[in-house]
């Protein structure tokens, strides 16, 4: 209300028009990074196997909880947004703390690199952390 009332001091008559194209912009763009995020973790969790149902599934979900949200009242969806940024908040600080150690090790690793001036150069192996492929030279697409 506050921002339509500020655009229509600026474009009179605006104001609503302006706000309601920008949720619009901004629901769409979010709901489509959390079907990126959902369908990379879905296909990473589902390597070596097929992840189209998996994928279908998130789509499926992410398709009923916008139609959800579209009939329900604002208080509720703001509240369980809230409860979900909560648990999103948790789950983020849990992988922190579980992969602190090796975020720590790779730190040391770049800062002896720039001190001793050499070319930058993260090599996994010689820091021991497994399953990092995609990191190395002879792995790389190109």
């Amino acid at each position: 209300m506050y921002t339509q009332r500020a655009v229509d001091t600026v474009l009179p008559g605006f104001g609503a028009a302006f706000v309601a194209v920008a949720l619009l912009f901004f629901a769409f763009t979010t709901l489509m990074a959390y079907a990126y995020y959902a369908e990379s973790n879905v296909a990473y969790l589902m390597r070596g196997r097929h992840p189209k149902w998996g994928i279908a599934a998130i789509r499926a979900g992410l398709l009923g909880m916008t139609f959800f949200g579209a009939v329900r009242t604002a208080g509720l969806m703001w509240g369980l947004g809230d409860i979900g940024v909560g648990l999103m908040a948790w789950l983020n600080l849990i992988a922190i703390l579980l992969l602190a150690r090796t975020g720590i090790k790779v730190l040391r690793d770049y800062e002896a690199q720039v001190e001793a001036g050499t070319p930058l150069a993260f090599d996994p192996d010689r820091l021991g952390i497994p399953n990092t492929v995609c990191w190395k030279p002879e792995d790389r697409r190109g």
